[in-house]
C-alpha cells in the first residue's frame, strides 16, 4: 500500500481529471437543484448587466439627443429596474450557492471522518496527524470555496464574456474589430500563465501540509519539548519548513501578480484605440449608425470585456487550489483499510473468554517478524500476565487480539472463532482495553465513563464507579458526574485518569480485558486503589495483563515471559520461582521494572553467545 506521504508526491505530478470532477459531483449531487437555481440566476444576472449599456445608449441618443423628457423618465426607470433586479438576483444567487457550498462541505467532512475512523492502525503508524488535519480543514475548505463562489463565478464570467462579444458585434461590428485586435495577445498570455500557476499553487499546498504536520506534532509533544529545553531547536527546524512554505507562496504570488499589469495594460490600449478610432468615425460620420450613444455603450462593453477575463484569471488560481485539494482529499479517501471484515463475516455473540494463539507469526513490515510461531491458550476467566523486555512483543500480542493488525501466519481464536471470521465491531465489543496512558476525551466525567456504553443507566454508572474506586473522586467535585473534563484529561492526575479508564472498562462489561501496563505510572496509594479495582474487575473475566512492575502480577494465574517474540518461560509465580530460570533470577535480584528486564535479557543473550 502506498502511504499518504508518497501519495502527496503523486498528487503533485498529475492534473485535475474528469474522474476527480465526477467524484466531487457525488458530494454536490444532493444540492443539484440549488446549483441549477444558482446557474439560472447567474444567467439572469448576466442579462441584466449586458442590457444596461443598451438602455444607456438609448438615453444618450434617443432621450437626451432627441430632447424627449418623457422618454428620459422611462429609460432612467428601466435602468434603475435593471440595477435593482441585478441586486436582488445577486442576493438569491449568493444564498443558493452558499447552501450548496455548506452542504458539500458537510458531506465531505462526514465522509472523511467516517473513512478515517475505519482506517487501520498501520495507516496511523506512518501518517502524520498534521497532514490528516490539513485535509479535513484547508483542503476541504478550498473545495467549499470552489463550490460557494468558484463554479457560479466561472459560469457568470464565461457567460459575460460571450455576451459582451455578441453585444459588441451587434452594437458596432466595426468597433468590435478594433477591440478584438488585443485578443490573440491575451490568449497567448493566458496559455503561458496556466501551467506555471498550476505547478506553483500545488507546491504551496504541499508546503502548507508540511507546516500543519510540523505544528501539530510540536503541539502534541510540547511537554517533552519543554522538558528537554528543545524550544530553540524546534523553532529552527520549524523555521526551515515554514520558510519553504513562504518561498513557495512568494513564487506563486509573483506568478499571479504578473497577470494584473498585463490585463490593465490590455484594457488601457483597447479603450484608447476605441475612443480614438470611434471618436474620429463619429466626428466624420463615416460609419453609418455610429453615434455618441453607441460609442458610449461600446466603451462600457470594452471596460467590462476585461472584467470577466480578470475574474477568470483570479478564479483559475482558486480552481488550481481546489483541484490540488480535491486530489489530496481523494488520495486519502482512496486509502483502503488493511483490516476489513471478510465477505460474510458474522457478528460474534456472547463469549466465554477463551483466547488461543496458534503458531502465530506477525511482522509490521515484510521480512521482519516480531512474533515467531507463538502458540498460547488462555482459558476462560484466566488472568495471564505478559512479561518481557521492550520490543519482546507484549503490546503486539494485545493488538492482535483486538485485530488492529492481522497475523502474518497462524491464527488467533476466541472461543474457537478465528478473529478474521467475525466482524471487527462485534469482536471489539467483547474486549476492553486499559492503556498505560489512558485517553480522556473533552466533555464530562459521565461522557468519559459511558464512552463504550452510552445508554448505560445511572445505577450501572454508579456501580462501575464503585468498583473502580472512583466514587470518592466524584464526590469531591460539586458537579459530580457532570464535572467538565478538559482535553486529554488536563487537570486530572494520572491516577484519576487511570481510574476513569477502569470505570469505562467495567461499564463496558467485557468478557476479555487487556491491561497494557495500566498501573506502571501511578503512585503507591493510587496503585492500591487500582489493585482493588482490578481484583473486582478480573473476578469473572479473562485478562491479558502486560506487566511493567513484577510486583503487580504475582497473583496472576500464569506468567508468560517473552523474548524477541517467543515464549521463553511459562507458569505461575511460584512455579517460575521454583524453576530457577530468568524470572526467578529477576525476582531474586529485586528487579521491578521492564527496563531492568531489558538489560537482564540483553546480558543473558550476551552470556549465551
Amino acid at each position: 500500500m502506498i502511504d499518504i506521504e508518497e501519495r502527496d508526491e503523486l498528487v503533485v505530478k498529475r492534473a485535475f481529471s474528469a474522474r476527480d470532477a465526477r467524484r466531487l459531483w457525488q458530494f454536490v449531487h444532493a444540492d443539484r437543484w440549488r446549483l441549477a437555481a444558482g446557474a439560472a440566476l447567474a444567467i439572469a444576472g448576466t442579462l441584466f448587466e449586458l442590457t444596461q449599456p443598451i438602455v444607456l445608449m438609448h438615453i444618450i441618443d434617443g432621450a437626451i439627443g432627441g430632447r424627449r423628457a418623457d422618454l428620459l423618465f422611462w429609460l432612467v426607470g428601466a435602468y434603475l429596474a435593471l440595477a435593482l433586479g441585478n441586486w436582488v438576483n445577486g442576493v438569491w444567487q449568493t444564498f443558493h450557492m452558499g447552501r450548496v457550498g455548506q452542504g458539500t462541505l458537510y458531506r465531505m467532512r462526514i465522509t472523511m471522518f467516517t473513512h478515517l475512523q475505519a482506517l487501520s492502525m498501520s495507516f496511523y503508524d506512518k501518517t502524520k496527524v498534521g497532514r490528516i488535519i490539513s485535509r479535513m480543514t484547508s483542503d476541504i475548505g478550498a473545495l467549499n470555496e470552489l463550490m460557494t463562489n468558484g463554479v457560479i463565478a466561472a459560469l457568470t464570467s464565461s457567460l459575460s464574456l460571450v455576451g459582451i462579444i455578441v453585444f459588441m458585434l451587434i452594437t458596432s461590428w466595426q468597433l468590435a474589430l478594433v477591440a478584438f485586435v488585443v485578443l490573440p495577445a491575451a490568449a497567448l498570455y493566458v496559455r503561458w500563465f496556466t501551467p506555471r500557476s498550476r505547478d506553483a499553487w500545488r507546491e504551496v499546498r504541499d508546503r502548507t501540509s508540511a507546516v500543519n504536520a510540523a505544528m501539530a506534532e510540536s503541539i502534541i509533544g510540547v511537554r517533552v519539548i519543554q522538558a528537554m529545553a528543545r524550544e530553540d531547536v524546534n523553532a529552527e527546524l520549524f523555521d526551515v519548513i515554514n520558510r519553504r512554505n513562504f518561498n513557495a507562496g512568494r513564487i506563486a504570488g509573483k506568478i499571479t501578480a504578473t497577470l494584473w499589469p498585463a490585463v490593465d495594460g490590455m484594457t488601457a490600449v483597447t479603450t484608447a484605440a476605441v475612443i480614438g478610432v470611434g471618436g474620429y468615425w463619429v466626428l466624420q460620420g463615416s460609419v453609418e449608425g455610429l453615434t455618441v450613444g453607441v460609442l458610449g455603450a461600446f466603451l462600457i462593453y470594452v471596460e467590462r470585456f476585461f472584467e470577466p477575463l480578470r475574474a477568470l484569471s483570479e478564479l483559475y488560481d482558486s480552481f488550481q487550489n481546489a483541484a490540488t485539494s480535491s486530489e489530496r482529499v481523494f488520495a486519502l479517501l482512496d486509502v483502503r483499510p488493511e483490516i476489513q471484515d471478510k465477505p460474510g463475516a458474522l457478528p460474534m455473540g456472547e463469549v466465554r473468554g477463551e483466547v488461543e494463539f496458534e503458531r502465530v507469526t506477525f511482522a509490521y513490515s515484510p521480512g521482519n517478524p516480531v512474533i515467531h510461531e507463538l502458540s498460547l491458550r488462555i482459558r476462560p476467566g484466566e488472568t495471564v500476565a505478559l512479561v518481557g523486555a521492550t520490543g519482546s512483543g507484549k503490546t503486539t500480542l494485545a493488538n492482535l487480539i483486538l485485530r488492529f493488525y492481522d497475523v502474518s501466519d497462524g491464527a488467533i481464536r476466541i472461543d474457537g472463532h478465528d478473529v478474521r471470521d467475525v466482524t471487527q465491531a462485534s469482536l471489539r465489543r467483547r474486549i476492553a482495553v486499559v492503556l498505560q496512558e489512558p485517553f480522556i476525551f473533552a466533555g464530562t466525567l459521565r461522557e468519559n465513563i459511558t464512552f463504550g456504553r452510552p445508554d448505560a443507566s445511572e445505577a450501572d454508572v454508579r456501580e462501575a464507579m464503585r468498583i473502580a474506586n472512583l466514587s470518592t473522586f466524584v464526590e469531591r467535585h460539586p458537579f459530580g458526574l457532570d464535572t467538565p473534563i478538559q482535553e486529554r484529561g488536563a487537570g486530572l492526575s494520572l491516577g484519576e485518569r487511570q481510574l476513569i479508564a477502569f470505570a469505562r472498562a467495567i461499564l463496558a462489561d467485557p468478557r476479555i480485558l487487556v491491561l497494557d501496563e495500566a498501573t506502571s505510572n501511578v503512585d503507591t496509594e493510587t496503585e492500591r486503589l487500582v489493585q482493588q479495582a482490578l481484583e473486582r474487575l478480573l473476578a469473572t473475566r479473562t485478562a491479558v495483563v502486560i506487566a511493567h512492575r513484577l510486583s503487580t502480577i504475582e497473583h496472576a494465574d500464569r506468567i508468560i515471559v517473552l523474548s524477541l517474540g517467543r515464549i521463553v518461560e511459562e507458569g505461575n509465580h511460584a512455579q517460575l520461582l521454583a524453576k530457577g530460570g530468568l524470572y526467578a533470577r529477576l525476582h531474586r535480584l529485586g528487579i521491578q521494572q521492564t527496563d531492568e528486564i531489558t538489560q537482564a535479557l540483553l546480558a543473558e543473550t550476551a552470556e549465551r553467545t
